[in-house]
């Protein structure tokens, strides 16, 4: 609370510009601006956080541009020096979708040691830049991490956080389990996928280092493939994940979800008969229970497991086997898979 409060004739009067230096500091650590706002209720905005120098959690409000986001970058090294906490998630209107003043953000608020939790805004492209300085910048200090809003996030994207972002305990994102083969029209028939691409997923580099996670939530795709042996290839969970996820011993809440409307891939592979569409379903089934089978049994390690949530497998999973693994979790409270 503050200890007198401004006029609403002083704030509209001083606009975007800096208050009387008299005028008392705000003791308020903990602001949420959900409303949509206007030019000038932005021009209120402004001055009121200049007072907010305790301020440590912060949701920035809707519809603001890419003048006022590079305004704040350069307010919260003098204005808010206490910055921990910062919600992006309102910032999908009136935007560029590439822009990279969020980068120059991120990096304005690395000067007291960094962030410790970021949800980034909603539809919006990650660019590398971004990734760049949350991985440079904050990867010793980020606690929590949400990308659920941003798409074209790849593999290297979310192996880059987890390997250096040594600090996080919870995780969420979504994207695509490899890269994309070469386009179909370099080809005279798209009969070979780009021989790059590993027959099951991306084999990463490096091991996560983020072994005190607790809650990991990932959306996971597989791009499109382009032949029938390859799509059944990716059926069920990416083996690499697999193995990342079974070093999370503190892992607490596990959901994972495969987006089906990235599948198939059949619009590009207009040659392909019916026999061998129902030959890869078939294959596609088998060996998506096999490895969820092996998904299974490495998650029975997760003794502190306490949510699990399989979304779009239920196809591979086998009920019993479910059953069975249960008895390994002591701490588990809800099993879930559609």
């Amino acid at each position: 609370m503050p200890h007198r409060d401004t006029s609403e004739s002083d704030i509209k009067g001083k606009g975007m510009k800096e208050l009387d230096p008299v005028l008392p500091q705000f003791k308020v650590k903990e602001l949420y601006l959900y409303s949509r706002q206007s030019s000038h209720e932005r021009g209120a905005t402004f001055p009121f956080l200049r007072r907010c120098r305790h301020l440590e959690r912060l949701r920035l409000p809707q519809v603001w541009n890419s003048a006022v986001l590079t305004e704040f970058a350069r307010m919260v090294p003098i204005s808010l020096p206490k910055l921990a906490h910062i919600d992006l998630q309102s910032l999908d209107g009136g935007r560029n979708p590439n822009d990279a003043n969020e980068a120059a953000l991120f990096a304005a608020c690395s000067h007291h040691g960094g962030l410790r939790s970021v949800a980034m805004s909603h539809s919006h492209v990650a660019l590398p830049e971004t990734m760049s300085a949350l991985v440079r910048l904050h990867g010793a200090s980020l606690e929590s991490l949400d990308l659920v809003g941003c798409y074209k996030i790849s593999s290297a994207h979310v192996q880059q956080l987890l390997t250096h972002c040594t600090s996080l305990r919870s995780f969420m994102a979504v994207y695509e389990t490899l890269i994309r083969p070469q386009p179909l029209w370099w080809t005279h028939r798209p009969t070979k996928a780009d021989p790059s691409l590993q027959p099951h997923d991306v084999e990463y580099a490096e091991d996560w280092a983020c072994l005190g996670l607790r809650t990991l939530r990932l959306q996971f795709s597989c791009g499109d493939v382009s032949t029938v042996e390859r799509q059944a290839s990716r059926a069920g969970i990416p083996r690499a994940m697999q193995r990342q996820i079974g070093r999370l011993e503190k892992l607490q809440d596990l959901r994972l979800c495969r987006d089906v409307s990235a599948g198939g891939g059949f619009k590009d592979l207009s040659e392909t008969s019916f026999e061998e569409i129902e030959n890869w379903e078939k294959t596609t089934l088998a060996r998506g229970k096999e490895n969820m089978e092996d998904a299974l049994a490495i998650f029975s390690c997760l003794h502190e497991l306490e949510t699990l949530e399989l979304r779009h497998l239920k196809e591979f999973v086998n009920p019993l086997s479910v059953r069975l693994v249960r008895k390994e979790w002591s701490k588990i409270r809800w099993v879930h898979y559609n």
